[in-house]
């Protein structure tokens, strides 16, 4: 990847970019007090979502084009701190088959991590974005963002949400089934509402029993069909004006306003069909568009990390509570595993570090006890790949699962091979330290003493203990032998002394 370089003119800048199923955003921002300045903005509609092939692959062409934006966008990173960047891709990416080679071009072409992010955490960055953009009060908010391929619903008071969701209906992919192939009629402007009305109905008890103060539009969608009701300056959606729009649309065949772009126009009808289902769904008169979303979240997020307030921090210590992990046992398990880690030295996988996955890992080794002793590691595998969990990326929840589920017994080398081959190495190291963890902590007591792990340069593990300590902790002892007969099996050679 290319390295980027920060001067100090920039040191206090934030990036993001937000690879969705219709646009390539970069925002370039930085802060001023509790508020975020805009330095720079950039945005392509490479519409990626109308790239999926029959077989759910990203095809070659589409590939090619977006390439071409990250590499463009790859110039206005370059004097960022690497740091202060965050990519990620949504629900295209989180479909596509073909989703993991593509990505590894992309990070060489933008020169940072893409992480791949769940329909959930999209919803709560794009919350995130719009609540810190607007005044702190109390009021009950329900935010909407339509995008290429999903759409996110968003129930939050202040600065929390409290119902998140995200739907697989999007402006780009309802536009492809139903005004792809000639004019927009009344018939296929009626079988695109019908389409979407279908996707909201599960969700819309549930939200109007929830209820709101306010309902908030977000998206280029949004802010699109907002300026063809000429309410650009106002700022709002009203039920009038949608229909007079609908109607106008259907009359002309086409969106014929000559300032939104081609592609905007091209994908809008269904656009102003999703909204018209939203208006009849949740009984909404008005929608006030919000001109912040998703890359506002991402910096937010950045920020906050910078600030020790990882919201992927909170998320592991809320499931620990929920799924009551031994505190004590958690701790002691997390430390040692640390400890390990540390010393050998192993780098950042995607911008997170090695210490604190195992960290992680080691605060919620024991989460599937919940549910039964017996393979607790194989539930507590299944528990965390199957969770919202906020502020993770799906990559980073992955090697969350597959270190929890790697604990103990044989280790599955399926796992490991499924994350890119850069990264399998350390994160085996990683592995090792927790399952050496594991071990030494099972009299679930504090240890009285400081066993060191090293990695020697031909590659093998040495884990030394004090003199005469195996032989008074015999179990121990027979539990490492057979650890490092496991180990071997799977290409590790760990030597105990």
């Amino acid at each position: 990847m290319t390295a980027s370089t920060s001067t100090s003119a920039t040191a206090n800048y934030y990036a993001a970019v937000d690879l969705g199923s219709n646009s390539f955003h970069l925002l370039v921002a930085k802060v001023v007090g509790n508020r975020l300045e805009v330095v720079d903005r950039h945005k392509e509609m490479v519409q990626i979502a109308r790239g999926l092939d029959e077989r759910g692959n990203l095809a070659k062409e589409m590939q090619a084009e977006a390439i071409a934006v990250l590499l463009r966008i790859n110039e206005r990173l370059r004097d960022i701190a690497p740091e202060n960047i965050r990519a990620v891709g949504t629900k295209t990416l989180r479909a596509a088959r073909n989703a993991d080679k593509f990505l590894r071009k992309a990070e060489e072409a933008l020169g940072h991590p893409i992480n791949i992010i769940s329909g959930f955490e999209e919803a709560r960055l794009v919350y995130q974005g719009v609540v810190r953009s607007l005044e702190d009060n109390s009021q009950k908010r329900l935010v909407i963002d339509i995008g290429g391929a999903s759409t996110e619903f968003i129930i939050g008071e202040g600065r929390g949400p409290r119902l998140l969701e995200s739907l697989n209906l999007g402006c780009v992919t309802l536009a492809e089934r139903h005004f792809k192939f000639g004019p927009v009629t009344k018939s296929r402007m009626e079988a695109a509402y019908i389409s979407a009305s279908a996707a909201i109905e599960p969700i819309a008890r549930a939200y109007k029993a929830f209820g709101w103060d306010i309902a908030l539009g977000t998206s280029g969608t949004m802010r699109a069909a907002a300026e063809l009701m000429d309410a650009k300056d106002q700022g709002l959606i009203t039920r009038t004006n949608l229909d007079n729009i609908i109607q106008q649309t259907i009359l002309d065949g086409e969106v014929l306003n000559g300032e939104v772009p081609k592609l905007r126009r091209d994908v809008l009808p269904a656009g102003l069909a999703i909204i018209k289902a939203l208006f009849d769904q949740l009984g909404l008169e008005q929608l006030h568009i919000a001109d912040v979303a998703l890359k506002e979240g991402l910096i937010f997020e950045i920020i906050g990390r910078e600030a020790n307030t990882d919201s992927r921090e909170d998320s592991v210590n809320r499931l620990a509570q929920t799924y009551q992990c031994d505190q004590a046992q958690r701790e002691r398990v997390a430390e040692l595993a640390v400890n390990f880690t540390t010393q050998l030295q192993l780098a950042d996988i995607n911008d997170t570090k090695a210490t604190q996955l195992v960290a992680w890992a080691g605060t919620l080794h024991e989460i599937g006890l919940h549910i039964s002793h017996n393979g607790f590691h194989k539930h507590g595998y299944y528990l965390l790949r199957h969770h919202d969990m906020s502020g993770f990326s799906r990559y980073e929840q992955h090697m969350l699962a597959a270190l929890v589920r790697l604990q103990r017994s044989a280790i599955k080398t399926s796992l490991i091979n499924e994350l890119a081959p850069h990264n399998r190495n350390d994160f085996m190291c990683m592995v090792v330290a927790l399952r050496l963890a594991v071990i030494l902590c099972r009299g679930r007591e504090a240890l009285d003493i400081n066993p060191t792990l090293a990695l020697q340069s031909n590659g093998e593990l040495t884990l030394a203990l004090p003199k005469d300590w195996l032989e008074k902790h015999p179990l121990s002892a027979i539990n490492l032998h057979n650890e490092a007969e496991e180990l071997l099996l799977a290409g590790v050679k760990l030597n105990v002394s």
